[in-house]
């Protein structure tokens, strides 16, 4: 998970490229439409080439793990339940989670003076 860079002052908006780049899924950002690579951990093509990604503390776990940790996380799902989804699917929407996280943290060390 990456802290969102900034561009002249102002967190940078990312969406998905729908390209891939060493089997990894690339963003790219809606201001200068610069690549960014997740693997990479930075831009790798576009006027912030070369501009690295910050990494913000994560973990991989299970849900079972996470709950018993955090017994009041509320889950998004449809009202019918789960559906399978796709590889794509699931790479669009673990794209979209990093994001949204890096906004969330971001915005939330600006409320802490920069810091966690």
């Amino acid at each position: 998970m990456y802290a969102r860079p900034l561009a002249d002052g102002a967190p940078l908006r990312f969406g998905v490229s729908g390209k891939l780049w060493r089997q990894a899924l690339v963003l790219f950002d809606r201001q200068t439409g610069s690549l960014w690579s997740q693997r990479e951990h930075r831009a790798i093509a576009g006027a912030l080439a070369g501009q690295p990604l910050d990494l913000l503390p994560s973990e991989i776990t299970t849900w079972g793990a996470w709950r018993t940790r955090h017994p009041g996380t509320l889950v998004l799902a449809p009202a019918d339940g789960p559906r399978l989804v796709s590889a794509r699917q699931r790479l669009v929407l673990a794209a979209a989670l990093a994001i949204l996280l890096g906004w969330a943290l971001t915005r939330l060390a600006g409320r802490r003076g920069g810091a966690f």
